[in-house]
């Protein structure tokens, strides 16, 4: 059941690649966080934490911020490709009328 659970979530959806995306752009605040918190603490001296801990920490969820909007960034595009390449067309007509006189059509 958990497998037939993910097939329906990941096989019909763009939506967990989208939350690549927010993933990403929370990861690069928290490295904006971090790094203020760091200045600050650097500036008035009242952190007990080893040397370069806050630097490290700032540049790694940084760069895996970045790194996971590159990966989003990409599967946008598979998504659009995978919705491209179902066939379907762009609306679907429910009937058609035929409309022999335009007095008809008017009424």
């Amino acid at each position: 059941m958990l497998k037939l659970a993910q097939d329906g979530i990941l096989s019909f959806s763009t939506k967990p690649l989208k939350l690549v995306g927010v993933l990403g752009i929370f990861s690069i605040l928290v490295s904006i966080v971090l790094l203020i918190y760091a200045l600050v603490s650097y500036i008035f001296k009242f952190n007990n934490l080893s040397a370069g801990w806050t630097s490290i920490m700032c540049t790694i969820t940084f760069f895996a911020g970045v790194q996971l909007l590159s990966i989003w960034l990409m599967s946008e595009y598979i998504g659009r490709i995978y919705e491209e390449t179902k066939g379907r067309p762009e609306y679907i007509i429910d009937k058609t009328v035929n409309i022999e006189n335009e007095d008809n059509y008017n009424s």
